[in-house]
């Protein structure tokens, strides 16, 4: 029994009774291995996103993009790659149309699968606050608020700052939020340790 290695071609011959017989080369395939699959992507408006996978097998398999179905081809819009195992199709100038789902057809003609993922668009989130808060004055011991609105194609994630540092939340220090983007701090019982600068990270 012979120890084939992947994708390497052995050949035998066997001589009967002194005469050559043809000779035969076998090679191992190897069944698709998805070592890094697809995963969904958040891009910004006007980016570019790119959807890759890594897959080891022999023969080398053959990837089939798809988006929402039909089937994707290179052009300005789409380019399809494959660098040894990996295999990329990256979307330029993400636009809302190219929100959706991301299929791979991978198939080597010994094995077959597909890989699927969802691509995303959003844009930078911006204040809709009308008047900035950039001063706000609180008396010791009663209870403030400061709240900022932030807009964007998907709910911004917010993270509050206090002179730089995140801010954490207890009994004194509560975050809400509302499904219209808004974002309030509120401080109960101010003390004079609460003086600084408090900032709203939109991402």
């Amino acid at each position: 029994v012979v120890d084939l290695k992947v994708g390497e071609a052995f050949e035998i011959s066997v001589d009967v009774d002194g005469k050559e017989a043809p000779k035969v080369q076998l090679t191992k395939d190897a069944p698709l291995q998805i070592t890094q699959p697809l995963t969904d992507i958040h891009v910004l408006l006007g980016q570019t996103g790119t959807l890759s996978l890594t897959c080891d097998a022999f023969p080398a398999p053959k990837i089939t993009w798809f988006f929402n179905d039909t089937e994707l081809k290179n052009s300005p819009k789409h380019k399809i790659e494959s660098k040894q195992n990996v295999f990329s199709l990256t979307v330029n100038k993400c636009d809302h149309p190219d929100v959706g789902t991301y299929r791979a057809h991978i198939d080597n003609g010994i094995d077959k699968t597909e890989q699927t993922a969802k691509l995303h668009v959003g844009v930078k989130p911006k204040v809709e606050a009308a008047k900035p808060a950039n001063e706000q004055s609180a008396v010791i011991g009663q209870d403030t608020q400061i709240s900022w609105k932030f807009s964007g194609i998907e709910k911004p994630q917010v993270t509050w700052l206090f002179n730089g540092q995140p801010l954490p939340t207890n009994e004194r220090f509560q975050i809400n939020e509302t499904d219209d983007g808004t974002s309030t701090l509120s401080i109960r019982h101010a003390e004079l340790t609460d003086k600084g600068v408090y900032t709203a990270k939109a991402t």
